[in-house]
């Protein structure tokens, strides 16, 4: 909780820096290529997103979430200005994929994955004008089906497994996206 506490800190702490305007070198992305952690990326993988509207995007991502290869796709909402674009983006997301993973060590055939919808807020932010690139950063909330809790609740009642940590229903996403036009 204070992790995600002091997170939260320095998302409100880059948007107040992004109050600031950059001079007009700074461009607005079409489409980008990204790499990164989070569901956007599909776990530790790449992320390519296209604009549809300047505040719009779709996304898919690609990548390894700990035992097997996982994917997200979806929508992205930026609040970017076509006249006058900031550092610093605020964005919400909704999105597809792969959201939840159990993976029981010695037990391979309980392993297990869910996929879902998950909704996201984060910022878009770059040190200097955005010329070639920026970061993204966000918290991600995966709505995970009843499936999911009874799945563990079978796995810790009749298997007897234990489990050494509870589902966060916070998630990170962390990346570098580059921009290819």
């Amino acid at each position: 909780m204070k992790k995600t506490f002091i997170f939260c800190l320095l998302i409100i702490a880059i948007h107040l820096k992004g109050q600031e305007t950059t001079p007009q070198t700074s461009r607005i992305d079409k489409s980008t290529f990204g790499v990164g952690l989070g569901l956007d990326y599909g776990g530790f993988g790449m992320n390519f997103t296209t604009s549809l509207h300047t505040n719009i995007a779709l996304f898919g991502g690609l990548g390894y979430s700990f035992s097997e290869i996982g994917y997200g796709f979806g929508s992205k909402l930026r609040l970017m200005s076509a006249v006058n674009p900031s550092r610093v983006t605020p964005y919400g997301i909704v999105m597809y994929g792969k959201q939840t993973i159990v993976k029981i060590e010695n037990a391979a055939r309980l392993n297990k994955s869910f996929h879902g919808i998950t909704l996201g807020l984060g910022t878009d932010f770059s040190f200097k004008p955005r010329k070639k690139g920026y970061w993204s950063i966000g918290l991600l909330f995966p709505i995970r089906k009843s499936e999911v809790e009874e799945y563990l609740n079978y796995l810790k009642n009749v298997q007897g497994v234990t489990f050494s940590n509870d589902l966060s229903p916070v998630l990170f996403s962390f990346g570098y996206k580059l921009i290819l036009n």
